[in-house]
């Protein structure tokens, strides 16, 4: 990746644009051709001390504006 990105960094214009796109198809082809969005089970761990808890739907993550813990 390295050689690739020291390749595109001197270039300019359209020519730089193209050099990205290159390594960007490559990296999306070559490197990492798929990109997990989807997990099926969640498991969250809360103490007794936590009285509100909320899951984020859009992040797949505790949706931290709804806790609110024991003082």
């Amino acid at each position: 990746m390295d050689a690739r990105l020291d390749r595109c960094a001197p270039l300019s214009g359209q020519v730089r644009l193209s050099c990205y796109e290159s390594l960007e198809r490559y990296v999306m082809t070559a490197i990492v051709p798929w990109v997990p969005y989807l997990w099926s089970y969640n498991q969250d761990v809360t103490s007794t001390s936590v009285t509100k808890w909320g899951f984020g739907q859009f992040s797949r993550a505790t949706a931290w504006a709804p806790v609110a813990v024991k003082g």
